[in-house]
């Protein structure tokens, strides 16, 4: 009987933890942002295709004035400490904005802002519709120890 109470117990835990990520349920997400970094017009891209709650594959582009200098692919999984904290902050104009932290075992590290949840909606009747969400961005962070074209990446939005 014990047994059974863990496990429903650790089921039930691990259920609520992941419910939270809902733009994990999408098949593929892109992210766009454009900067000059180190005297380059550099462009990056990042499609982020789910893999499950916890692990995400990603394929980043790195242009520099619209060619394309290298393309990277990885697998990341999640900080599980950044799901119910407000640990890790994308800073977009002096606004933090609270995000996912994922993160390889090569040093890539990604952040994901949390999403943002709109339920203001109505149709012409007056009869409330589903509550959708939003992800405004995500910050790349490239590893330090790999040779790279551009040391970091500009800040990524939504598209």
């Amino acid at each position: 009987m014990k047994i059974l109470i863990t496990l429903s117990l650790i089921l039930l835990h691990s259920h609520v933890v992941w419910a939270q990520l809902e733009f994990t349920k999408r098949d593929k997400w892109f992210f766009v942002g454009a900067d000059s970094i180190e005297g380059k017009r550099i462009i990056s891209d990042v499609v982020i295709s789910p893999v499950d709650s916890s692990h995400l594959k990603l394929t980043i582009g790195i242009r520099d004035n619209f060619i394309l200098k290298e393309t990277i692919l990885d697998s990341v999984k999640i900080d599980t400490s950044s799901i119910r904290n407000d640990k890790y902050f994308i800073d977009r104009n002096n606004k933090k904005l609270s995000a996912y932290r994922f993160y390889s075992a090569s040093g890539l590290e990604i952040l994901v802002t949390k999403e943002l949840w709109n339920d203001n909606s109505y149709n012409s009747k007056g009869e409330k519709l589903d509550r959708y969400y939003t992800l405004l961005m995500v910050d790349v962070k490239l590893p330090r120890n790999k040779k790279r074209y551009v040391k970091t990446l500009p800040l990524m939005f939504e598209k």
